[in-house]
């Protein structure tokens, strides 16, 4: 049986804060967080002190994670190491190199900073979430997967790890990701992974059709096995009345309609609208975030 202990935890790369929204349901405490997006922070931060009720005193923004890895001391200790690091470097649709731990303007040196602030905080459990693209990443498929690795075992972590796809945990949208988890060796280390949610997808409809995916664009569209095709969604909306694919009208996803893919709760958007947020930075937020119910999952696994 497994007995409750009380957990904190530190986001870096936070955004929008839907992965520390998923880790706060299961009952981990957020004492600290790393975001850089004005807008996004901004979201975060008011939705997490208006309906979580969190003191201004917890979950204090330390900014930048380069600038936070010359001096981790700053950072109160936690539990739990929480982080996505930028994807465009490992992603198949993006700019791949030889080596994209050296791709700065992408992100790619962000684990190596991050790796500096586990080797001096010395976290327990580590959560890494990134593009499935990060498993065939670097020269030879796996080099920097691989790599990834060797670093954190060279820091005296063992890692588990599996690729989840959002469309296994309630949500309409084919997105999968890989989460890695790192337990500190000389500690307990309860097994995570697998989690299955099943292997269907969601058959439910709104409106007319409802697809399975959200891609970069924020388009989303009708079944279908057409490969290479932009999935996009029926309606009949006047405004979609003379944009038309294999015959059927299309318009585009709506901000709320893509922070219901993420699991986010219809608060989040209405807040964000009143504090002015536009649907730009909405899209852009959202599109960067991690699926709710995916987070919670492994979160669960995390509590013992």
């Amino acid at each position: 049986m497994n007995h409750f202990k009380p957990s904190t935890y530190a986001s870096f790369g936070s955004g929008m804060g839907l992965a520390d929204l998923a880790m706060t349901r299961q009952g981990h405490v957020e004492v600290a967080h790393a975001e850089i997006d004005y807008y996004a922070n901004f979201l975060k931060e008011e939705y997490f002190r208006r309906y979580l009720s969190q003191p201004e005193e917890k979950g204090i923004n330390y900014g930048c994670i380069r600038e936070i890895a010359e001096d981790p001391t700053v950072l109160p200790n936690f539990r739990v190491l929480l982080s996505g690091f930028p994807c465009p470097a490992f992603s198949v649709a993006g700019r791949r190199t030889e080596n994209p731990f050296d791709q700065v303007s992408a992100g790619g040196d962000i684990f190596h900073h991050l790796c500096k602030i586990i080797e001096v905080k010395q976290p327990e459990i580590l959560l890494f979430e990134n593009v499935k693209g990060l498993l065939s990443a670097g020269r030879w498929k796996g080099e920097v997967f691989s790599t990834i690795l060797s670093r954190l075992s060279e820091l005296r972590y063992d890692c588990q790890w599996q690729v989840l796809n959002t469309k296994n945990f309630g949500l309409p949208q084919n997105r999968e990701r890989i989460f890695i988890v790192g337990h500190i060796r000389g500690t307990p280390r309860p097994e995570v992974f697998p989690i299955s949610k099943g292997t269907r997808e969601d058959t439910r409809r709104v409106g007319e059709d409802l697809s399975y995916c959200l891609d970069a664009n924020y388009w989303k569209g009708t079944n279908t096995l057409k490969k290479n095709r932009r999935q996009l969604i029926r309606t009949q909306s006047e405004e979609a009345k003379k944009i038309r694919v294999d015959g059927a009208r299309v318009r585009r996803l709506t901000p709320l309609e893509c922070m219901r893919l993420q699991g986010a709760p219809d608060e989040m958007y209405h807040l964000g609208k009143e504090l002015g947020i536009s649907d730009t930075q909405l899209y852009k937020m959202t599109g960067n975030a991690v699926s709710v119910p995916v987070v919670e999952a492994i979160a669960h696994k995390l509590i013992y």
